[in-house]
């Protein structure tokens, strides 16, 4: 126990050794540097001295726990195409968010069950948008200048590109959305567009469809006066084409543009469309 002690601070102390046996001091050991440990035979410790602690202990991940590695393409390994992961279904989505496997997170409606508005999904705020899209709300996409952050320009967005377009309608930089027609995909017929419907129209204009863009009057919803569509002005006329609202269908001279000889219009001009064949006005040569 005495020599445990005396690897302690001895500041300010006298430390002396009895021994009560006459003959123990004769056998005591040759003095010398005492180990300096903290813990005695029988697992005390010693006063001033500090305590060692144990190194911190590392856990492996087993078999079954729930922590989850990445492949070598730096993506977990149930989620990865290319590893073939198991949440990955046989059309090449999230098993999930797949319509024709019945994903869970696909709703009655056939939309993603968090953003569907009927379903009151958690993603859809009261204005009834994605909450993280709402301006209204302050959603986490929208920048300080009011667009969606990852495509303001001003903002640096990550969808635009070097040239101020966005990147995956880009010809120059060859984006993702340009078929081989040099057309946006989604609105080439040649290439079967998605934007197209089985009639060969815009799918969002077509009444046999029914379209998005077509309102409860079978009109154009922006075009139609009833529903207050953005294309018609405070005069109810189209607003490119009033006079009052300065519409850009019109030039300086106050006629149609593209009717207009002197601002350069397509008729009369060499340009644009030919002009329409009067009532009653035979063209072609006469009849023999």
């Amino acid at each position: 126990m005495a020599a445990a002690a005396s690897c302690g601070p001895t500041r300010g102390r006298r430390i002396t050794h009895r021994a009560e046996d006459p003959e123990a001091t004769h056998a005591q050991p040759a003095r010398g540097p005492p180990a300096c440990d903290p813990y005695t035979a029988t697992g005390g410790v010693v006063a001033g001295v500090k305590r060692r602690r144990a190194a911190p202990r590392t856990t492996t991940p087993s078999a079954g726990s729930s922590v989850k590695s990445l492949c070598p393409h730096g993506r977990r390994h149930d989620r990865c195409k290319e590893c073939g992961g198991a949440n990955i279904c046989e059309h090449g989505r999230q098993r999930y968010s797949c319509k024709e496997c019945g994903g869970a997170g696909i709703c009655a409606h056939g939309r993603q069950r968090s953003r569907c508005k009927e379903c009151g999904g958690v993603g859809t705020c009261g204005h009834g948008r994605v909450r993280s899209h709402c301006k209204e709300c302050g959603g986490s996409t929208i920048c300080e200048h009011g667009r969606e952050r990852r495509r303001c320009r001003e903002c640096g967005g990550s969808t635009i590109c070097e040239h101020g377009r966005e990147r995956r309608r880009c010809r120059e930089c060859g984006g993702v959305g340009i078929c081989e027609h040099g057309r946006v995909r989604s609105s080439c017929k040649e290439c079967g567009g998605s934007a197209f419907c089985v009639h060969g129209r815009r799918r969002a204009c077509c009444k046999e469809c029914g379209g998005a863009s077509i309102c409860e009057h079978g009109r154009v919803r922006r075009c139609c006066k009833e529903c207050g569509g953005s294309a018609i002005c405070e005069h109810g006329r189209a607003r490119h084409r009033c006079r009052g609202g300065g519409g850009t269908g019109l030039c300086v001279h106050g006629r149609r543009r593209y009717r207009c000889k002197e601002g350069g219009g397509g008729r009369g001009s060499g340009g644009g469309a030919p002009p329409r064949p009067r009532a009653g006005r035979r063209r072609g040569p006469p009849p023999q």
